[in-house]
């Protein structure tokens, strides 16, 4: 009976697992560069870059060159939100796991040294 069950969930977490589409490759800066030659609306520049999940760590002359080069002011703003998006969970991602698995600075992961402990009402 255990085995059956653990060969229905493995059946079952397999499907799970193919039930899921890849993402679409994220278009490169020069892809970027020449749908804004070609005129392609700003909207669908910005939803396949959505689709795919592309994020564009680049420095604030990069986007200042590729303003030269012609691409829209929304995919610029769009590509910077991004990368701020990614900084901020990057963070996110940093400070959960420092203070979850080693504690605040000073305290260790199971909370304030003896002396400093909370015991009761009258602290």
């Amino acid at each position: 009976m255990r085995t059956l069950i653990a060969v229905l969930c493995i059946v079952i977490l397999a499907g799970c697992a193919s039930m899921s589409k890849p993402l679409p490759p994220a278009p490169t800066i020069e892809e970027i560069v020449q749908m804004s030659t070609d005129k392609v609306a700003p909207e669908q520049i910005i939803q396949r870059m959505k689709d795919s999940h592309a994020v564009y760590r680049l420095s604030g002359s990069e986007l200042g060159n590729l303003k030269i080069r012609g691409i829209a002011d929304p995919v610029l703003d769009y590509m910077q939100e991004t990368r701020i998006a990614a900084e901020r969970y990057d963070e996110y991602l940093y400070t959960r796991d420092r203070y979850m698995f080693y504690g605040w600075p000073g305290y260790g992961p199971y909370g304030a040294p003896y002396p400093y402990r909370h015991y009761g009402p009258w602290y």
